[in-house]
């Protein structure tokens, strides 16, 4: 299991939460990115919308099925993989920013997140 560094967080038009590992790692510096476009999803099949997640080499659309997070941890399901990453380098207001901005990606509960 990777430990993230420190995430980002962009809640404007885009909604884009990324986590940054450390170099050398499965998703190294360059992290591992949710990202969420609302406003385009109009013109999207309803198979491919949703919060997307790409660090593959793959055409297709990965997509977020599942999210479980707690402030020590968060195992993430997509339809191309399961992921565990360690939160125990995150403080109390990054996990509170984190989890507010998968609600926000959530907003039509196209994914189980708890």
């Amino acid at each position: 299991m990777d430990t993230v560094n420190f995430i980002t967080i962009d809640s404007g038009v885009d909604l884009v939460l990324a986590f940054s590992f450390d170099e050398g790692t499965r998703f190294g510096i360059d992290g591992f990115i949710i990202q969420r476009t609302p406003k385009y999803e109009l013109i999207l099949r309803p198979d491919e919308r949703g919060p997307s997640v790409d660090w593959t080499d793959k055409d297709e659309r990965i997509l977020l099925k599942r999210v479980n997070v707690t402030p020590s941890k968060v195992l993430i399901e997509t339809t191309y993989d399961n992921l565990t990453f360690d939160l125990s380098k995150i403080s109390g207001e990054e996990y509170s920013d984190m989890v507010s901005v998968l609600k926000k990606m959530n907003f039509d509960n196209i994914f189980d997140l708890k």
